[in-house]
């Protein structure tokens, strides 16, 4: 392959393209954004195809609350993945496998995990697929930040890539989050930011600046999931930003 070099892409993105949605999740109240205490989960790995086995952790659960692991269903109800008490100190612990039904798609997999019929929760981009989202020997492993990380819908970030494939093409996904007014809950939407396939340059890197999405609600209490992808099916990772109010 002929990797294409000396190519850092910056532009501004106003329009969203394409739109993936997972079922509404109930929920009245929660903990705030960015709070040292909000309940998180991480996933190793953080890709994989159906039927193989991940681990799921989490951390700042309610101690003594049973925590529900759940896979997007789409259209369908979503899967609940698991079941787990957090412990003493709020942690929890799942061993499940892919779903079946899960499908190699360009965009990720909301996982999360809940408790309080959902008015708690932790979320986490998966892939689905032969992705990489790990250290290599001799490499660093594909990283994002965001500058700033937070801010009202509309404004804008700029989003920094490390440790990605030179010359790889990539996406990037934005998991906006907003409230049914009719059904009373919070549901989300994978929201594709980039108009044109964005290139990683020599270095592993690349640069983007993004709008925060109109649709993003800033009443959501958790933040929301930034991932890029490689739209060869080589490498990803995942940030997050907390959208609030003017």
């Amino acid at each position: 392959m002929a990797w294409l070099t000396g190519l850092v892409v910056s532009a501004v993105i106003t329009t969203a393209v394409g739109v993936w949605v997972t079922n509404a999740i109930q929920q009245e109240s929660g903990e705030q954004k960015n709070s040292a205490d909000a309940p998180e989960i991480s996933v190793d790995p953080g890709a994989g195809e159906a039927g193989q086995p991940f681990e799921v952790t989490g951390s700042a659960f309610a101690p003594g609350e049973k925590v529900e692991l759940y896979w997007p269903g789409g259209a369908a109800e979503d899967i609940i993945l698991g079941t787990d008490t957090a412990d003493a100190e709020g942690n929890v612990s799942f061993s499940p496998t892919v779903p079946d039904s899960a499908e190699v798609r360009a965009e990720p997999y909301m996982l999360f995990a809940q408790y309080n019929d959902g008015a708690n929760r932790a979320q986490r981009a998966f892939m689905v697929g032969e992705w990489d989202s790990q250290e290599d020997e001799g490499e660093s492993a594909p990283a994002l930040s965001l500058a700033p990380g937070n801010g009202s819908p509309g404004s804008l970030t700029t989003l920094t890539a490390t440790g990605f494939t030179p010359g790889e093409l990539i996406d990037v996904y934005w998991y906006s989050n907003r409230y049914d007014e009719a059904g009373g809950g919070w549901y989300g939407e994978w929201l594709q930011m980039n108009t044109e396939t964005v290139l990683v340059d020599e270095t592993g890197g690349f640069s983007l600046t993004l709008q925060v999405p109109a649709e993003s609600d800033p009443g959501y209490p958790y933040a929301e999931s930034i991932v890029a992808a490689g739209s060869d099916g080589q490498d990803y990772a995942e940030t997050s930003y907390s959208v609030y109010g003017e």
